[in-house]
């Protein structure tokens, strides 16, 4: 009988197979398909049957193989020394809290002095720094006060020279004027006599004259101190001679000097009055220190 001819899109040409974990996907001839799904099942028999022994003899190793030493475990803390530890915890660190806070507390009150201290170099600084500037102030106004002075100093030198000058040649013609006194009275002479305005001949002449008249005149004792030269001193009244300059002084006078002098306390009132009227008379203005 002759054979059909093969059509594979008619019979299922593909095995399907997994063992040991592997998939096996083939397209065999329908003929072989059932042999190598039976070559399939013995491998995974055969494979499982292996197992089995070799599962099989790793117990009967196990049964004698010595236990394991038994080991203690550490017993774990009871509830009350569970408190206790944690208890003891506690107090340390809160006593190290408070030792920490104690300290703090020092640096704080040493740091609040520090800053007390701070504050009243401050306030210090800032009332010498005031101060300081009043010192300026018045060191200022003292040098200007003490510029016046100088000035006033220098001033009254001036002055003072002046009047040093002036009264020296008032008190010399004072001098001149007791001896020639002095001659009248003790030798009988008139002071109009001893006058040299009184004549109207040379200066000169009538000098020489009188020097030589008074000289003959004069004991042993007023010799000896008034020779020649001294009683031709007394008796020039040439120009540069301490009499003329005497007159000077007695006759003149600044302008300030008159105001003090008519203003001066020694003065009667009536006197100041009077002088008062001859400054403004002869000034133009009303006298002043």
């Amino acid at each position: 009988m002759p054979q059909a001819a093969f059509d594979p899109t008619e019979v299922d040409t593909t095995i399907d197979a997994q063992s040991d974990n592997l998939k096996y996907l083939a397209v065999v001839n329908p003929v072989d398909k059932a042999h190598f799904k039976s070559l399939v099942d013995a491998t995974a028999a055969a494979n499982g049957c292996a197992l089995i022994a070799s599962m099989d003899a790793e117990c009967r190793k196990t049964k004698h193989r010595p236990a394991a030493p038994h080991k203690h475990p550490i017993p774990a803390p009871s509830t009350s020394e569970s408190r206790s530890i944690h208890d003891g915890g506690l107090t340390a660190l809160n006593a190290k809290f408070e030792k920490l806070a104690a300290e703090q507390a020092i640096t704080n009150a040493e740091l609040r002095q520090t800053n007390k201290t701070n504050a009243e170099l401050r306030q210090t600084n800032t009332e010498l720094r005031q101060r300081n500037a009043e010192l300026c102030q018045t060191n200022a106004e003292l040098r200007q006060t003490n510029a016046e002075f100088r000035q006033t100093i220098a001033d009254l030198h001036v002055e003072v020279t002046a009047h040093d000058k002036t009264i020296k040649l008032l008190a010399n013609r004072a001098i001149f004027d007791e001896a020639r006194q002095l001659i009248a009275e003790r030798y009988g002479f008139q002071l109009a006599e001893l006058q040299p305005r009184q004549y109207h001949t040379d200066i000169d002449v009538w000098r020489s004259n009188i020097v030589d008249t008074i000289h003959a005149c004069l004991s042993d004792t007023d010799k000896a101190v008034l020779d020649k030269n001294t009683l031709d001193v007394l008796f020039d009244s040439g120009s540069g001679s301490v009499r003329r300059q005497g007159n000077h002084a007695a006759h003149s006078a600044t302008r300030r000097n008159m105001g003090v002098a008519v203003l001066s306390s020694a003065l009667t009132q009536g006197q100041r009055e009077a002088l008062r009227n001859l400054h403004m008379f002869v000034v133009g203005e009303e006298p002043a220190l």
